[in-house]
C-alpha cells in the first residue's frame, strides 16, 4: 500500500493541471425565444448580455430538434437521444 501513495499523489496533481486547462460552457436555454435576440438581429428587443456572449462564444444560425415542442427537445439535448 505505502508504495502506491507515492504514485496516487503524482496522478492527482496532475489530474488536477489538466482539469484546470478545460474550456468553460455555459448552455443557455430559453422557452419560446426564437429569433428574437438582438445578437440574430432583433431591433426592438434588447439583449445587450447575451449579445455579449454570443460575441465571445457559439452562436448557432442551424439547428435540428427532434420534436417541435420544447421539453422533448430539452429532453433530447440533454441526454443526448
Amino acid at each position: 500500500m505505502r508504495n502506491l501513495l507515492f504514485p496516487i499523489i503524482c496522478l492527482s496533481f496532475l489530474i488536477t493541471q489538466f482539469a484546470s486547462a478545460a474550456p468553460n460552457i455555459v448552455w443557455i436555454i430559453g422557452e419560446d425565444a426564437s429569433p428574437n435576440l438582438s445578437c440574430y438581429g432583433e431591433k426592438t428587443i434588447k439583449t445587450p448580455r447575451l449579445d455579449g456572449l454570443a460575441q465571445e462564444g457559439v452562436r448557432f444560425e442551424n439547428a435540428f430538434v427532434t420534436c417541435p415542442v420544447c421539453s422533448p427537445s430539452r429532453s433530447a439535448m440533454v441526454t443526448g437521444m
